[in-house]
């Protein structure tokens, strides 16, 4: 017998708790009878008996989404589902013109991180081209007549890896 009133007021608290949460996400403009205000402490107050009464006399009737046919739903001149199309209308414009304004905005940090990296690497992003003609985005590539000394030996390329094994110390260089 105990645990069915255990269970029962698990069932209580748990049916309260979705009340209270379903009166507070409720606008206050769809609330019946009551103002929301005056709801939200008779179902705390009154934890079964508040929450029968919020979903008898104090929710809105239809769900989100849905017209419940009080003249409050209707516009002159239209039906509740003409009034839903056009809100639902709106939000997808508003919705649209969010989309395009955030990929506008994602456009330009993009165009800007663009010229930091030039800014970092030396690049003047402005130049077209470099002094080869190549396009400033690609890498310039070595010129076999530049490597040259004059006296028309090519000079070999450096590293910085020691040649030596012995100057490095445990496989890395000193």
């Amino acid at each position: 017998m105990v645990r069915i009133y255990i269970l029962l007021a698990i069932v209580a608290v748990a049916f309260s708790i979705y009340t209270l949460v379903t009166a507070i996400m409720t606008p206050r403009d769809s609330v019946r009878t009551l103002p929301k205000h005056i709801w939200l402490p008779i179902i705390v107050l009154l934890p079964v008996l508040g929450s029968v009464l919020w979903f008898i006399f104090g929710r809105p009737k239809a769900a989100a989404g849905q017209a419940s046919g009080n003249a409050y739903d209707t516009a002159p001149g239209g039906s509740a589902a003409t009034v839903n199309e056009e809100l639902k209308a709106q939000r997808v414009s508003a919705s649209d013109d969010k989309i395009s304004e955030l990929e506008r905005r994602l456009q330009e940090l993009d165009a800007e991180a663009a010229a930091a990296e030039h800014r970092a690497a030396g690049v003047d992003p402005a130049a077209q081209q470099n002094h080869t003609g190549q396009p400033a985005s690609q890498p310039q590539q070595a010129d076999p007549a530049e490597n040259q000394t004059a006296a028309g030996n090519q000079t070999p390329a450096t590293t910085n890896a020691p040649e030596d094994p012995a100057d490095t110390a445990e496989g890395r260089p000193l």
